[in-house]
């Protein structure tokens, strides 16, 4: 067990009577992800880039308690900031002011030594990327910017494809949370999505067309498993998406499955994109809890 208050990879932290929302088990998985991830992409960037930036658009209150357990572990703000080597900056958005509240006092007590290098942004992260631009540090041919963008929203109605294709200007991964289990293909949510006056879909894949998409796309499949079917299809689309923006081709064989942690039942998908090959190498040792990779370099 590790002696930071922050605790280790999967260890429960000390409360520190802050606000700390409810997370599910499984959530505890992939926060693990996210933390191997950004350690090596930390760490294999360092030579090559002048400012390594850490971006959470939903970034929550840094610490959260796990039903049923009681236990309070950090969740990604608080797990980028701990990384060594560290990031050079941090900006962290989110539309609950209580968890801005509380990540900005958590930062203030553990991390006083990173507060000068980091941003917080209270908001809808749809809303905010004008924001996010005017804060992020210039680029310049002697001081390269690279940036780790972490999307983690709680169903698809909570992220537009567009946020991504502004954010896509500047040099930056995504990791990204796509809900296709959990929402998209959750009971009765394909037929309600697939009524034309609702544009969640629409407006998470960036395509007004997308229902011609899946018409066609279903046709030689088995119609008794839909459900399962309209989850794999947004997450094909959503990467699909993502390669119109440049960056490599992502399968979801690529992609690390989050499952719940009683009956095993898929939940979502976390997909890394980048443009860098070197990225999906490392997102394959993420998802395989493999931090040990060997960079060569």
């Amino acid at each position: 067990m590790t002696d930071s208050p922050m605790g280790g990879e999967g260890e429960a932290a000390e409360p520190d009577g802050l606000y700390a929302p409810d997370i599910k088990p499984h959530s505890v998985e992939k926060h693990g992800v996210i933390e191997r991830y950004a350690q090596l992409f930390v760490t294999a960037t360092r030579r090559f880039w002048q400012c390594r930036m850490y971006l959470d658009l939903f970034a929550g209150a840094g610490m959260a308690t796990v039903t049923n357990t009681g236990e309070v572990v950090p969740t990604s703000p608080l797990i980028a900031l701990r990384c060594v080597p560290q990031f050079d900056r941090f900006i962290f958005c989110d539309a609950d002011p209580r968890c801005v509240d509380a990540l900005r006092e958590r930062v203030r007590r553990a991390f006083p030594a990173a507060a000068g290098r980091v941003d917080f942004i209270l908001g809808d992260s749809n809303d905010a990327v004008p924001e996010v631009f005017r804060r992020m540090p210039p680029y310049s041919k002697g001081h390269r910017v690279l940036t780790l963008c972490v999307v983690d929203p709680f169903g698809m109605r909570n992220l537009r494809f567009e946020t991504i294709r502004r954010l896509n200007a500047r040099f930056m991964d995504f990791l990204v949370l796509i809900p296709d289990s959990m929402d998209a293909g959750r009971g009765p949510n394909p037929e309600y999505y697939l009524r034309p006056d609702i544009g969640v879909v629409d407006a998470f894949l960036g395509d007004p067309n997308w229902r011609e998409r899946w018409a066609e796309w279903k046709r030689d499949r088995n119609p008794a498993y839909k459900y399962r079917h309209f989850g794999r299809f947004v997450a094909e689309r959503f990467a699909a998406a993502m390669s119109t923006l440049k960056h490599r081709d992502v399968l979801p064989a690529d992609m690390k499955q989050i499952r719940q942690s009683g009956n095993r039942s898929p939940l979502y998908k976390l997909a890394l994109f980048s443009k860098s090959r070197l990225a999906a190498r490392l997102f394959k040792a993420a998802r395989a809890e493999d931090p040990e990779l060997d960079l060569g370099f």
